[in-house]
């Protein structure tokens, strides 16, 4: 319906043919129109108020400027008060002549005529520098509250999503979206603020314009037009090259991540050069696509701008050596011309800038999309107690996204019962870690079923069922706080002397005591100032004390010597034959097997061996 009436009424001002370009250059279509509408507002809902804060900055950008054309239609009465034409003005206008007329018969303040319109001048203009300075603390605290509620919004649809679905987005990729994008669209939302502000106002001035002196009014608008028209070629090629830079930045982030996580290795095999190297290019590709995209219509915009000042001064000089138009309406028509011309230049500048954030806000949206649509099902029914756990796997097949028909299990049948060690073995890429993720509910089967006690898992209430089980997957999880914080983090009421039996058992005690804060000493995000093998057991530590029906370790002796390994292999029998837990431990070390009460080995996604632990099995593994 919009697009139809704009078209009317382009055809009845233009001939038909050029009313259709016009059009085709404007893009004025009501997709794209209700596109823009919806993405300010989905920004205003990222506000902690909501919608409410679009119609607070409406409401304020409304007044700022009413009292900004207050404040010119003072200054307008002012100047014909100055040219000494003001009968002849007035007459002809009986608003004019009915506000003068008032002021002379009711002086404000004892101040004269012209010392009146002066205070009502400032009064209006101080009036608008109030709400704008309301429009810019408001929009600042929006700004912010946006970019931070981007990033909730990103961190609990992406932990609250498939397990799956998540791993492919990639570290760096979402550091990028959490940062870099995240304020990119804060600053977006600031600037569709700033925007929607130009727009009331160059509208009011136009209006003015068009009320006052309708010949400079047309002319303006006319102008401004041909504006809109040749410089929206240039925000087009802008948002195309923000779109490709959105992608290059994601793929830089990712790489620096990579060099982040393989620094070790980076270092003792020479590679830092050739790292550098691919950075240099990945900075030259984004440097290159950016400086284009501010290129686009800057020369144009330039020029544009001289031309318009010129056109307006010549015709000026035409109008006014004519006796066209009266010294008092000219003035204040140049006056607001000269007023108009660099809010619409700002309009044309914001549009880029919206133009080059908003690829980076619909990333985000289409990722916290993404992790919303693909967000965990969670049964209702509940686990009862915190008794020993019961596994029964039967006929599980699995396959990940980016595999097409190629499935990493096969036809998987298993009974795991409580109060027994059941070590999983096998060759890397045989399928033990996904089976382990598929057990402790983080993937979800696509064929067969998985029971817990009798219960489908799919079925279960997955907080709870979670909250009975403990993990620790290969890389150990410790997080940045004290060695404390650590141990309690997974079950924060437990005992101090619970605590230090289990590190008296994990030989720790002479580590922590060691220590210049003791258990109040800061380990650092991931633990870094411990070694790998304190590390290890400090997490092994905290997922016991989570006091779990059912234990889960991805190998947790990999950094342990013989002895420590030793002594938590005993630790887990304990575990299981003195408490009636189900520990599964995924291990390539026979020293560990040995000990466990069962062994299942795994190949091609198949399991070709359960029964008691055997050596000439594992040796080949």
């Amino acid at each position: 319906m919009r697009a139809a009436f704009t078209r009317c009424i382009l055809q009845i001002i233009f001939f038909s043919d050029f009313a259709n370009k016009l059009l085709q250059v404007l893009r004025l279509d009501t997709m794209k129109f209700d596109k823009s509408i919806t993405m300010w507002l989905r920004l205003f809902s990222f506000t902690n108020v909501g919608l409410k804060a679009a119609l607070a900055l409406v409401t304020i950008v409304i007044f700022a400027a009413i009292f900004e054309i207050i404040s010119f239609f003072f200054f307008f009465l002012f100047l014909t008060q100055l040219s000494g034409d003001t009968n002849e003005i007035t007459a002809s206008e009986p608003l004019l002549n009915g506000v003068l007329l008032f002021l002379r018969e009711n002086p404000f303040l004892g101040f004269s005529l012209q010392q009146g319109l002066i205070v009502f001048i400032l009064l209006g203009l101080s009036l608008r520098e109030f709400f704008n300075y309301l429009k810019l603390i408001l929009n600042r605290k929006w700004m912010l509250e946006v970019e931070f509620n981007l990033r909730k919004k990103l961190i609990e649809t992406m932990l609250n999503a498939e397990l799956v679905f998540t791993e492919k987005v990639g570290a760096g990729v979402l550091t990028d979206l959490a940062g870099q994008k995240a304020r990119d669209a804060g600053k977006l939302f600031q600037v569709v603020a700033q925007l929607s502000n130009l727009f009331v106002t160059v509208t009011a001035y136009l209006a003015l314009l068009l009320f006052s002196t309708p010949a400079i009014g047309i002319v303006a608008i006319l102008i401004g037009t041909l504006f809109v028209i040749v410089l929206n070629k240039s925000v087009q090629i802008k948002r195309r090259y923000a779109q490709k830079i959105v992608k290059y930045t994601q793929d830089m982030s990712q790489k620096i991540e990579r060099s982040y996580v393989l620094r070790k290795t980076i270092k003792l095999d020479g590679l830092v050069d050739q790292e550098l190297i691919v950075l240099d290019g990945q900075f030259k590709t984004i440097s290159g696509a950016t400086l284009s995209a501010e290129r686009a219509g800057v020369l144009l915009s330039s020029s544009m701008m001289i031309l318009i000042i010129t056109g307006s001064l010549l015709a000026t000089d035409i109008a006014f050596r004519n006796s066209y138009v009266d010294l008092s309406y000219l003035s204040a028509g140049l006056v607001m011309v000269i007023r108009t011309l660099p809010l619409m230049l700002g309009v044309h500048r914001l549009r880029n800038v919206v133009a080059s954030f908003g690829p980076s806000f619909e990333a985000l949206e289409s990722i916290i999309s993404e992790f919303s649509i693909n967000r965990e099902k969670k049964g209702t029914k509940q686990l009862s107690g915190r008794g020993g756990f019961a596994v029964q796997i039967s006929q599980l097949e699995f396959s990940y996204l980016d595999m097409g028909e190629k499935k990493t299990l096969k036809d998987i049948n298993l009974n795991l019962t409580a109060g027994q060690t059941v070590a999983l073995v096998g060759s890397s890429g045989a399928g033990k870690t996904t089976l382990i993720n598929l057990i402790a509910g983080l993937y979800k089967a696509k064929q067969g079923i998985i029971r817990i006690n009798g219960l489908n898992l799919s079925e279960l209430d997955l907080d709870q069922y979670r909250s009975m089980v403990s993990y620790q997957p290969q890389d150990v999880m410790l997080f940045d706080g004290s060695l404390l914080d650590n141990l309690k983090i997974r079950n924060p009421t437990v005992e101090g002397d619970t605590i230090q039996s289990l590190l008296n058992l994990t030989n720790l005690t002479d580590i922590v005591l060691s220590l210049p804060k003791g258990l109040d000493t800061i380990i650092g995000e991931r633990g870094h100032k411990l070694s790998g093998g304190q590390a290890q057991r400090l997490s092994i530590c905290s997922n016991i004390l989570k006091n779990s029906s059912m234990l889960i370790f991805d190998e947790p002796t990999s950094f342990l010597d013989p002895k420590n390994e030793r002594v938590l292999t005993e630790l887990f029998n304990e575990l299981a034959h003195t408490h009636g837990k189900l520990v599964v431990i995924v291990t390539h070390s026979w020293e560990v097997v040995k000990f466990l009460d069962r062994m299942i080995k795994m190949k091609n996604g198949e399991i070709i061996y359960d029964g008691r632990p055997n050596k000439r099995l594992i040796q080949n593994v």
